[in-house]
């Protein structure tokens, strides 16, 4: 909402009249050349630099973490798994989306092998 009507601002889920003076606006984009003038010209724009590769293991302990608080503890990924993830990630400019994406393949995989070994029947069969 650029700006709100004379008559006030009517919050939907209380359905009162909401004081906005006091409110400021954080928004984030991945293309600033994609918002147009107008809109950029009333925030104050900072650049936030894509993560170092210093950074990978912190980040994917996140994710790890995130994932884990989703869907229950989960293996621990081999070193070659860390390192296939750390490859995709850096590849593709260090995009965390990618990470997540490459975090959950890998550990996938690993889980579809623990399954296998667990029931040699099922390996046989697929």
């Amino acid at each position: 909402m650029m700006q709100p009507p004379a008559s006030g601002y009517i919050d939907p889920c209380l359905r009162v009249p909401v004081c906005l003076d006091g409110i400021s606006f954080i928004a984030t984009a991945n293309n600033l050349a994609a918002v147009d003038e107008a809109t950029r010209s009333r925030f104050v724009v900072i650049h936030v630099p894509r993560p170092a590769p210093e950074h990978f293991l912190t980040i994917l302990n996140t994710v790890v973490q995130s994932e884990r608080q989703r869907h229950g503890q989960t293996p621990d990924l081999p070193e070659q798994a860390i390192l296939r993830i750390f490859r995709a990630w850096y590849l593709a400019k260090r995009d965390i989306r990618v990470l997540v994406k490459a975090y959950r393949e890998e550990l996938s995989t690993l889980l579809l092998l623990m399954y296998r070994l667990e029931d040699p029947v099922q390996s046989v069969i697929h």
